[in-house]
Formats: C-alpha cells, sequence, structure tokens
C-alpha cells in the first residue's frame, strides 16, 4: 500500500507529472470524497488501499473478518462525515458577483478550419449576452477561444466587450511573450477584456502537456540535429499566479491540465478567493475524459476550500462550490452558458495548511517495515 501510493506521488512530480486518475478519485462522486479536505488526495489514497491491505496480512479468517467489518464500519462514518460537510458548505451572499460561463461546442475536427471561423465566433458572442437587467462582474470563455491576437485586433476586442454588455471577459487566446533570452515565443494564455475594450490583464500557462503543447528534451534534440521532429511550441509561463480584475475577488486562473496538480493551488498570504479553469476537452470527444477533467477540479475545491468555475469548450462547463458540490453545469458536447453567483469561499482546510507532508510521512511509515526487513506472518524473513 506504501509503495503503490509512494508510486502515485512520484508520477505526480517526475517528468513534470501526470496525477490523472489518483486512487482517491474513486471516491470523487461521493462524500468520502470530503476527507480530501485534512488528507489531501495522496493521503486519501493512502487510507483508501491501506485497509485491503492490512486485511490480508492478518493471520487467521476470524481476524480478518473483523478487520473487514471495521473498515466498513470506519467507511460509514466517513460517508456520513462527508454528507454532512457537503452540506455544510457556504452559499452565495445576495450581494455576490455572478459569473456568466460560455460554451460554444466547437469540435476538436472543426475548430481551427478557416471557414468556420465566423460561426465559431459568432456563437461565442451570442451565448456572452447577459440577460436584461443582470450584467455579470465577469464572463469566462474557454481556452484558445478563437484564433485571434487581441492585442492586435481592436475592432474584435470591442465585438467581445459589445457582446459582453458591460462585463469583463476573460477569454482562452495565444498570445506573443518573451523566453529568458528574450526572444518572442508562443504562449497558451488568457485575456481580459474590459468594458471599453482594453486589455486589463493577462496569465500565461506554466504547466504544459508534453508532446501536446511542448517536445521535452526539445532543446537536446534540436542540437543533435533532430530539431525537424521538434517543431514550434508553447513556451511557459513563469508560474501559478493570481489575477485581480475589478469587481471579482482576487482568483488563481488556471488553463486545462494546470488543474489536475493538487499541489500547485496557490494557499497562505497568496490565497485566492476561487479558481478560474478555462479548458477544451474536445479532445477527449465523449468518453470518459471530461468526466474525469470535471471530477479532478471537483476534488481541488474541496482540497482548497475554494470555488473552482470552469469554461469547457465542449464541456463539462460547471459552478464548483468550496466543498466540491456541482451547483450548476452545462451537459457534454452542448452549446450553452451558466449565469451564478459566484460561491463564496470556505476557511482554509487542513491540507491547504499541510499541503502533502503527512502523506508523505505516512508512505514513508508503511515502508519501513520493508525497508527494515520486518517478517511478514507466515513468510519468511531477512
Amino acid at each position: 500500500a506504501g509503495a503503490m501510493a509512494g508510486v502515485e506521488y512520484a508520477r505526480t512530480h517526475i517528468l513534470t507529472g501526470f496525477p490523472w486518475g489518483l486512487p482517491a478519485y474513486a471516491l470523487a462522486q461521493i462524500p468520502p470524497a470530503q476527507g480530501a479536505a485534512i488528507l489531501g488526495p495522496h493521503g486519501l489514497s493512502l487510507a483508501l488501499i491501506l485497509p485491503p491491505a492490512l486485511i490480508a496480512l492478518l493471520p487467521g479468517r476470524a481476524p480478518r473478518l473483523a478487520a473487514a467489518a471495521l473498515s466498513l464500519a470506519a467507511f460509514a462514518a466517513a460517508w456520513a462525515w462527508g454528507a454532512a460537510r457537503e452540506g455544510a458548505a457556504p452559499v452565495a451572499a445576495p450581494a455576490a458577483p455572478e459569473i456568466r460561463i460560455v460554451q460554444p461546442n466547437a469540435a476538436q475536427r472543426d475548430k481551427w478550419r478557416p471557414e468556420l471561423a465566423a460561426q465559431h465566433f459568432r456563437t461565442l458572442l451570442d451565448l456572452s449576452a447577459p440577460p436584461p437587467g443582470r450584467i455579470p462582474a465577469l464572463t469566462l470563455w474557454p481556452e484558445t477561444a478563437g484564433p485571434w491576437f487581441l492585442r492586435r485586433e481592436p475592432e474584435t476586442r470591442a465585438l467581445i466587450a459589445g457582446a459582453a454588455g458591460g462585463a469583463i471577459v476573460l477569454t482562452g487566446v495565444r498570445r506573443i511573450g518573451l523566453d529568458a533570452a528574450g526572444a518572442a515565443e508562443w504562449r497558451n494564455g488568457l485575456e481580459a477584456v474590459a468594458p471599453d475594450g482594453a486589455l486589463i490583464g493577462y496569465y500565461d500557462k506554466h504547466h504544459l502537456v508534453p508532446f501536446g503543447e511542448f517536445l521535452p528534451l526539445g532543446e537536446t534534440l534540436a542540437r543533435i540535429g533532430l530539431g525537424a521532429f521538434v517543431g514550434a511550441g508553447f513556451g511557459d509561463g513563469p508560474g501559478p499566479a493570481s489575477m485581480a480584475l475589478p469587481g471579482v475577488p482576487v482568483f488563481q486562473p488556471q488553463i486545462c491540465y494546470e488543474t489536475i496538480f493538487p499541489h500547485e493551488i496557490l494557499t497562505g498570504p497568496a490565497r485566492p478567493a476561487w479558481i478560474a479553469q478555462a479548458t477544451n476537452d474536445a479532445w477527449f470527444g465523449s468518453s470518459a475524459g471530461p468526466w474525469q477533467h470535471l471530477h479532478q477540479a471537483r476534488m481541488r475545491a474541496i482540497e482548497q476550500g475554494l470555488p473552482v468555475l470552469r469554461a469547457a469548450n465542449t464541456g463539462i462547463s460547471a459552478v464548483i462550490d468550496a466543498h466540491g458540490r456541482i451547483l450548476a453545469a452545462l451537459p457534454l458536447q452542448e452549446a450553452g452558458a451558466i449565469q451564478a453567483p459566484l460561491p463564496p469561499a470556505a476557511p482554509p482546510t487542513l491540507y491547504a495548511r499541510t499541503g502533502d507532508f503527512p502523506a508523505i510521512l505516512a508512505i514513508l511509515l508503511c515502508l519501513m517495515p520493508a525497508a527494515l526487513g520486518t517478517r511478514g506472518p507466515g513468510r519468511g524473513g531477512r
């Protein structure tokens, strides 16, 4: 059990990390997932794996049955506690700012076809129009919502601002940034368009997808003459950051893949009030992928006590409260929009204050008997 949890922790970090499908996510849709607020994803994974491992080590039928009954009782207690915690999630105040989330449903095979660009843009604009008398504080569009280069396209910015009816629009874009040597490079980013069409904020994705947004060891391959295999990719931004825009509390922007990394949520004095995720899950089609990505966003909310609002190109866009409950969502592969009050943040959770240190310590304690060569029941030792 310690080795399994340890390998999952290592997979979260090694070679840029890929913590997709951690064991704890098996609980994401049921109340025991609330344990992530205390244990975090790795501690909760260990807690899920450890009971059957301990049962298997016990000699004799009666001790094993007793341990199994105790494990089931503990799971039932976790269920009851989790259900109570879900129901105690803070609710939005009457004066809470409203956020509008736009889901254009542009299929991946069509997203970049030049002859469909105007149609996709019109869908985004139409879905951004707020109800009469309910101008939101912010309208959130998905990752790389269009092929524009907004800094050089004031007419496009004016159309976006006009469609939002007075709201700020935070949209996924391709941007040009500067690398460490001062050379221009493409970035996968977000830009905020003010009601007057001005650009008032930006964020660049820092945790890029290997082989999708960059080629690992690309510089090494280029130096040995394999530059043709490297091609062009995105440059990475400086790291996790918060964003302050008029009318909404300070938030942490995340683009797509970045939300699967539990240790990259800002904590401490820099703790944001909510998380805004812009993503394009169209790559997954109608498979389990969009659902898995949604449930990982729910786990981030539980772990940190922060609401997560996500705009997904083809779905599943959602408003998730600080205890991981889905308050509103758009169906997969349907165009639409959600406008809802911003849920409030909960107080920092135990996991937000301690991080993964307790889980790492528990994993090491589980591995200690093997490291010391402890003799197991009915088996020879060293």
